[in-house]
């Protein structure tokens, strides 16, 4: 009877995150931020924080390349599991994200006024700073994570001090649902904080 080589490391792994013999599973446990990065014309942090099965994050919007005069947040919150390994690269892990809610804050008094006139979310009382609440409002960001509740699957690769995510954009047709990204993201890295 021959096995595949595929199918071979698939219940390897198993095995091994199942029972933990080759080590523990990972722990992503605890706070990662990014380096202040290039995104199109603007700059930008993301920062998620594990807690349990819980995760939260944020991705924070910059016009400055040093990541000081933040414009717009991106706030997402949900639950997460750990799924087994991954075939993307030795030591990496599936990760399935089950997005909850999603929330918007703008620091810039020109945004605020603008979202204020255009009634963003049906809100004419925007507040700089001031993190509001849109799951199920017509403004929510389905081209990200679909309607909420949604589910994303996705890999990572814990690497000492850094998690490398997949890369949910690798294949616009997939965007982690429902397959999972087929390399990791070595631009957007977080770092242990």
């Amino acid at each position: 009877m021959k096995m595949n080589v595929q199918r071979w490391v698939a219940i390897v792994g198993l095995l091994v995150f199942s029972t933990g013999v080759l080590g523990a599973t990972p722990s992503i446990e605890g706070r990662w931020v990014s380096d202040c990065l290039a995104v199109g014309i603007d700059h930008a942090l993301e920062e998620r924080v594990f807690e349990g099965d819980t995760f939260t994050e944020v991705f924070i919007s910059y016009h400055d390349s040093e990541c000081k005069k933040p414009f717009r947040a991106t706030i997402y919150e949900g639950t997460f599991e750990l799924t087994g390994p991954a075939m993307v690269e030795p030591g990496a892990m599936n990760i399935d994200f089950h997005y909850q809610r999603e929330g918007k804050a703008f620091y810039h008094p020109d945004w605020i006024e603008y979202h204020n006139e255009e009634k963003l979310c049906g809100f004419s009382d925007w507040k700089v700073a001031e993190l509001r609440w849109i799951t199920g409002l017509e403004c929510q960001s389905e081209e990200s994570y679909g309607k909420f509740p949604s589910t994303v699957k996705s890999v990572f690769l814990q690497r000492s001090n850094a998690l490398i995510m997949g890369d949910l954009f690798d294949d616009p047709k997939l965007n982690g649902r429902p397959n999972r990204p087929k390399a990791l993201d070595s631009y957007f890295i977080l770092y242990k904080k």
